[in-house]
């Protein structure tokens, strides 16, 4: 996710500013900025770290980043010479941290280097940026709510259980649910962790927006043995066997195909059956008809489990189905 870099910039500022008596508080002593143009203050001030909105990178020398210097100039409303000897500015109108690269230590740029690998935006400006400071003051309001207490036990119980790969796009996707479950639009912070964690970190994010995580996983690894539990693990995040979750961009042919390789799956890897979820009348309208569509199937039982007109969850059950109890 975007905040994820965000949270590593705003890390490496702490780091570059606290020296060796870093502290664990959230608040860094940084030049702040404050004002514009020819009404501009300016002088040594606390700041908290989650007041912050975005972290650009600055170049002092003539390069190809001209532009960028001329622009932050502008925004800053004074000289960059006469701000050049700080390493990090925080300009507080804006709820913007400035670093200046050129005042970094090598270590410092080497440190920094690492953070920006993954992480490239348009003409290198803004190269952190929360997706915009409504969303990034809900993540700090999350950071302190009791729910964040409750994922953080969750992640503790399965750090030692799941691939630190999986612990990460989990921490990540307990924030998303947090967000659908305010009616927040978390199309946006989804797509960051697909981009993130691919199609497996697509998967997590499904299922723990539907509580699985909780409801299914938490139990399978409580009352089943470890390795049995890591088989059906692997299955449900790679695999995707344990439900559907339908799309605005899936017709009801689409929402077909998934089923019968749903069902295939479900075969080959010995599940008695799969969920079906819709958020949004779109996709609640598109699993009503497949289900108008089905319900006389003789291969399938159908039960509609939850049904508004903005969420609806469907439970197919496989007739005549077997469990060997191989895994």
């Amino acid at each position: 996710m975007v905040h994820h870099y965000l949270i590593l910039a705003l890390e490496f500022v702490k780091k570059i500013l606290g020296g060796e008596h870093e502290t664990n508080n959230d608040s860094v002593d940084v030049k702040t900025i404050s004002g514009s143009n020819n009404n501009v203050s300016s002088g040594k001030k606390s700041i908290n770290i989650h007041d912050v909105g975005t972290v650009n990178i600055f170049y002092n020398t003539p390069s190809q980043k001209t532009e960028q210097k001329e622009e932050i100039v502008e925004q800053v409303g004074v000289t960059t010479s006469n701000e050049n000897s700080e390493k990090v500015l925080y300009l507080e109108g804006k709820r913007q941290l400035i670093i200046n690269a050129d005042k970094l230590t090598d270590s410092e740029k080497e440190e920094l280097s690492k953070i920006l690998i993954e992480r490239k935006t348009e003409r290198d400006k803004a190269i952190f940026r929360a997706e915009d400071l409504e969303i990034f003051d809900e993540l700090a309001s999350y950071n302190s709510s009791q729910n964040k207490r409750a994922d953080d036990a969750l992640l503790e119980y399965f750090k030692d259980k799941i691939p630190e790969y999986d612990l990460d796009a989990l921490a990540n996707s307990l924030f998303l649910r947090s967000q659908s479950k305010k009616g927040k639009n978390i199309v946006h912070l989804k797509q960051q962790i697909s981009q993130r964690f691919g199609m497996r970190g697509n998967n997590i994010a499904n299922l723990c927006n539907a509580d699985y995580f909780e409801k299914f996983i938490y139990p399978l690894y409580s009352y089943t043995e470890r390795k049995k539990a890591d088989s059906i693990y692997e299955l449900v995040i790679k695999n995707a066997v344990l439900a559907i979750f339908v799309n605005s961009n899936m017709s009801i042919d689409d929402l077909e195909d998934e089923v019968k390789q749903k069902i295939i799956s479900s075969y080959t890897y010995e599940f008695p059956g799969f969920f079906i979820h819709g958020i949004n009348p779109t996709n609640v309208k598109t699993i009503k008809e497949w289900v108008e569509k089905n319900k006389e199937s003789g291969e399938l039982l159908i039960e509609t489990i939850y049904d508004t007109s903005e969420i609806m969850v469907v439970r197919i059950l496989l007739h005549g189905f077997k469990y060997n109890n191989k895994h």
